[in-house]
């Protein structure tokens, strides 16, 4: 879907403050028409007068240049991968302080292959993998590809497989298919009988299957021993007539859930011994920064405590739900798959970038501590020893306890979603602008808390991106970081344009009235200041959307204001104003003196010619002439520049156009003498602006 036509936070205050400037050129306008009646003039001709400075005055054109410059600012987004579906999330990207971000796929590649797994006592590197007459290894990919939504196409174009659906159920498809189990085939030889989905609070997927073997009308026999009548050493025969349970998730989920071990043939009591040396391998895995999978089945399967069930010794298999079975703690533990997602190469750099522009980057993940310590290292997220804190920890905190803490805090492991909505929602209250990445449904509530919510182009679900003001197409985190550099510079822009205009109206209307109080009825004349408006003031103010990136504006902290004007910038525009009046009134008063009768063609020059240097003052920013010569190379710059030299020339030297604009003739060299004068209004304000620190 396109994008929300919502009015921006700026986009209202633009309209308060056009409004609010509509009232003082009102004012500015009657005063102008009574002080020029006092003074002798005819009504008529103080009417049009003050008419023209209501006309001049109001921004009529910053609405336009807001406009021109969000949709710049959506086209480039999208070339770099961002798609805006809200305007106002490109306000909030110029002011964000924090990044709250997913681990698998933003600062990964989510490009998951399995690289070792843990089964049968043993430890099987990718190059070595168990062969299929290993019952436990057997039943584990069976598990994996049963235990699953995601499927494998294989892309003639590129001459390889892709995974259609979740990276790491693809990871363990690929597994399947290198030991010579086709996932196709296999699905084909089960019948899905009901499932559980993965959520992030059991943190596991269950399916209940069965061979299609077995005449499907057939009632199925669930009532019987479940494992706990198992002995020590006891064979295991795996009978396909009778429902299996597969289980897939977080380790700690399935251990917390099994009370066996296969080993072999056999199936043993999990003892002690045996958790410890799980955990063990686990924590190796997660410290080196690998995904790591438990996998756990059942096939002895009974009723819970339901009578109508319970009593009836033979049940059509249609009717079973796994919520109506007793598999608490009776399951058989097979193994651990540790899969390896490399982080992005460029996410240090990212990171870094993100860090120094002022922008805190947490992250928050359903993953293990270890697993999401060691890639918040890789990331520069975090530095070896830092504390992490674990969904179980949130939840023993209060908010007041929590909002101590989370300043300090970068990483936060086995989230759920639930807990990252309150992360992000706390981390609201302590001041921050939070952008927050997702990816799936459950995501949608810490979308739409948070300040921007992200969306994964790539894998994230409809909702998600529904929900998202922003959606990355190429899941990477280093987008963001270029989508918030672009925010800026777009917030830059139209700062810059509205300064523009309100500095150049602002000199136009301080002009004309200190001329009225010094004695000169007509400064300007109406014919005079519809032409600047048209032509000077609006041209440059558009243009200045295109304005080059300020390259030093991602070492500079976010500005939190999100106002239209920071007190800086109104110091600016009236700095301008002022400065531009005493060079049109000087102009006036010298060019009266040495060459009579130009006097008034003089000062409508240089307030016409200022302008174009007003336009060069903020065209560079932040940014020094000398460093960045290059910056005026630019045609669009060269053009906005020059046209106002070009046809101020005209006006001056043409003897139609001169009568129409009410001016006289001026020579070349008169008008060379108020082309160099009226750049004196650039030295003034970088002069006043050190002298002030006025930083806008």
């Amino acid at each position: 879907s396109g994008i929300k036509d919502i009015k921006t936070p700026l986009q209202k205050k633009l309209e308060d403050l056009t409004k609010l400037v509509g009232i003082i050129g009102v004012v500015a306008s009657v005063f102008v028409f009574v002080i020029s009646v006092l003074q002798g003039s005819a009504y008529f001709p103080a009417f049009l007068l003050a008419i023209s400075l209501a006309v001049a005055v109001v921004p009529e054109g910053l609405p336009a240049v807001m406009t021109i410059t969000l949709a710049i600012g959506v086209k480039v987004m999208a070339d770099k991968r961002s798609i805006i579906r809200k305007l106002s999330a490109i306000e909030a990207l110029g002011s964000v302080t924090l990044i709250a971000t997913d681990k698998t796929g933003t600062l990964t590649t989510n490009k998951m292959k399995v690289k070792e797994i843990y089964v049968d006592d043993q430890i099987y590197e990718e190059t070595n993998f168990p062969r299929l007459e290993n019952h436990p290894f057997r039943l584990m990919v069976e598990n994996g590809v049963l235990c699953s939504t995601a499927s494998l196409v294989y892309v003639h174009d590129h001459g390889r497989w892709d995974v259609l659906g979740d990276p790491t159920e693809g990871a363990l498809l690929f597994l399947s298919q290198a030991v010579g189990l086709s996932p196709e085939e296999m699905r084909k030889e089960w019948k899905i009988i009901d499932e559980v989905p993965f959520d992030s609070v059991s943190k596991t997927m269950t399916v209940l299957v069965r061979s299609v073997g077995v005449d499907r009308d057939r009632p199925t026999s669930i009532g019987l021993d479940r494992p706990v009548s198992i002995e020590r050493d006891q064979p295991i025969i795996i009978n396909r007539d009778r429902p299996i349970l597969f289980i897939k998730g977080a380790p700690e989920a399935i251990l917390e859930r099994v009370s066996f071990i296969q080993k072999g043939n056999q199936i043993e009591k999990l003892t002690s011994e045996h958790r410890a040396k799980i955990e063990k391998q686990m924590q190796m895995w997660t410290r080196k920064g690998l995904r790591v999978l438990g996998f756990s089945y059942n096939n002895q399967l009974s009723m819970n405590n339901d009578q109508s069930i319970i009593n009836n010794s033979m049940i059509n298999e249609n009717s079973i739900k796994i919520e109506k079975l007793e598999i608490d703690h009776s399951s058989i533990f097979l193994g651990l798959v540790a899969i390896h997602d490399a982080p992005r190469p460029e996410i240090n750099d990212a990171v870094a970038r993100a860090k120094q522009a002022g922008v805190k980057v947490v992250m928050i993940t359903g993953d293990n501590e270890q697993t999401a310590e060691a890639i918040g290292v890789t990331a520069g997220i975090i530095d070896n020893n830092e504390d992490i804190i674990t969904g179980k920890q949130l939840d023993e905190y209060s908010d007041e306890e929590l909002m101590k803490i989370l300043p300090q805090t970068r990483i936060f492991a086995r989230t759920t979603p639930f807990q990252k909505h309150r992360i992000v929602q706390l981390y609201q209250k302590l001041g921050e602008i939070v952008v927050v990445t997702g990816d799936g449904v459950n995501d949608a509530i810490a979308l739409k808390q948070a300040d921007i919510g992200v969306a994964m182009g790539l894998v994230g679900t409809d909702v998600a991106r529904e929900t998202a003001d922003m959606v990355i197409t190429d899941d990477n985190f280093a987008s963001i970081v270029n989508a918030i550099d672009e925010g800026r510079n777009i917030i830059k822009n139209l700062k810059n344009a509205i300064k523009y205009l309100l500095a150049c109206n602002l000199s136009e209307a301080i002009s004309l009235i200190m001329g009225l109080f010094l004695g000169i009825p007509h400064l300007f004349y109406p014919i005079q200041l519809l032409y600047i408006n048209l032509v000077t003031d609006g041209l440059p103010a558009l243009a200045l959307a295109f304005s080059p990136r300020d390259h030093h504006q991602m070492q500079r902290p976010p500005d939190k204001e999100l106002s239209l004007l920071r007190f800086a910038e109104k110091e600016y525009i009236a700095i301008v104003g002022i400065i531009t009046a005493v060079l049109v009134l000087l102009a006036y008063f010298i060019f009266s003196w040495l060459f009579p009768k130009t006097g008034q063609t003089a000062a409508f020059t240089v307030l016409t010619l200022i302008q174009s240097y007003i336009y060069i003052d903020l065209w560079l920013s932040h940014q020094s002439l000398h460093k960045n010569l290059h910056l005026l190379k630019s045609k669009l710059f060269a053009m906005v520049f020059f046209v106002p030299f070009i046809l101020q020339f005209f006006i001056v030297k043409s003897i139609l156009i001169s009568r129409f604009f009410k001016v006289e003739l001026l020579s070349i060299w008169q008008f060379i003498m108020l082309s160099v004068f009226s750049g004196f209004v650039w030295i003034g304000i970088k002069l006043t602006k050190k002298a002030v620190h006025v930083t806008a």
